[in-house]
C-alpha cells in the first residue's frame, strides 16, 4: 500500500508543478491515480497468480464447471442489482465471495472480486445507487470501501481454506506412511487387530476386591 500512495504523490505532484493540473484537483486526482493502482495490487496480481498455478484435474465433473460459470454469473448479477438500487446492498456480494473461496480457493475467488469490482467502478462512473449525488472524493471513498472488502474477503478466506486443505492433504499422506511402515514391521499381521483388553469389572477375594485382568481370566 505504501508504494501505491508513493505513486500517486508522485505522480499527481508533478503533474501539479508542471500546471497541468490545477492544484485545487490535487485530492481528486491523487484518489483517481491511487484506486488505479490498488486495481492492480488487489485483483490483477492475484488472478494472474491463480491462472499461472491453475490445472484442470482429469476427470472433472461437469458440474462443477457449471457451478463455477453460475457463481461468476451471480456476482456480476447481485453486484449490478446492488449498484443500481438505491437501497444499500452491496454487502449481498459477501457470501458469493465466500462460496467462491470455499468451492474454488484463489482461482474461484478472484474472478469474483475482479468481476464485482468491475460492476461497482462502471456504477461510479456513471453515478449510480450508492455513488448517485457524490462528488469524485466521495465515490472514491465508497468505491475504495467496496472495493477494499472484496478484495480481503476473497483472498483471506481463499488463503485460510487452501491451508486448511494443505494441512488435511499432509496428515493423510503422514498417516498413509505410518500405515506403510508398520505393514513392513509386522507384514503377517493385520493392523485391525488389537491386544484384548483387560477387564475392568472388580473381582472379590478374602482380603477385599482386586481387579480382574486378561491374566487372571
Amino acid at each position: 500500500m505504501g508504494g501505491m500512495v508513493i505513486s500517486a504523490t508522485i505522480g499527481t505532484g508533478v503533474l501539479v508543478a508542471a500546471g497541468a493540473l490545477p492544484a485545487g484537483e490535487f485530492w481528486a486526482t491523487w484518489s483517481v491515480w491511487w484506486t488505479g493502482d490498488a486495481m492492480g495490487v488487489l485483483f490483477i496480481a492475484p488472478l494472474l497468480l491463480a491462472a499461472r498455478s491453475a490445472r484442470l484435474p482429469r476427470g472433472s465433473p461437469v458440474l462443477r464447471g457449471a457451478e463455477a460459470l453460475l457463481l461468476l454469473g451471480g456476482t456480476a448479477t447481485i453486484t449490478l442489482v446492488a449498484t443500481h438500487s438505491s437501497v444499500d446492498l452491496l454487502f449481498l456480494v459477501v457470501p458469493f465471495l465466500i462460496w467462491a473461496a470455499f468451492r474454488f480457493q484463489l482461482l474461484g475467488a478472484a474472478p469474483c472480486a475482479l468481476t464485482a469490482s468491475i460492476v461497482a467502478i462502471t456504477a461510479g462512473a456513471v453515478g449510480s445507487g450508492p455513488f448517485a449525488g457524490q462528488d469524485l472524493l466521495g465515490k472514491m471513498v465508497i468505491l475504495q470501501a467496496f472495493n477494499g472488502t472484496v478484495a480481503l474477503t476473497a483472498l483471506l478466506l481463499s488463503a485460510v481454506i487452501t491451508e486448511r486443505n494443505q494441512t488435511l492433504q499432509a496428515l493423510q499422506e503422514a498417516c498413509d506412511d505410518l500405515t506403510e511402515a508398520l505393514t513392513q514391521l509386522a507384514p503377517d499381521r493385520p493392523l485391525t487387530t488389537l491386544p484384548p483388553r483387560p477387564d475392568p469389572t472388580p473381582a472379590r477375594t478374602n482380603g477385599g476386591p482386586t481387579h480382574r485382568t486378561s491374566d487372571d481370566a
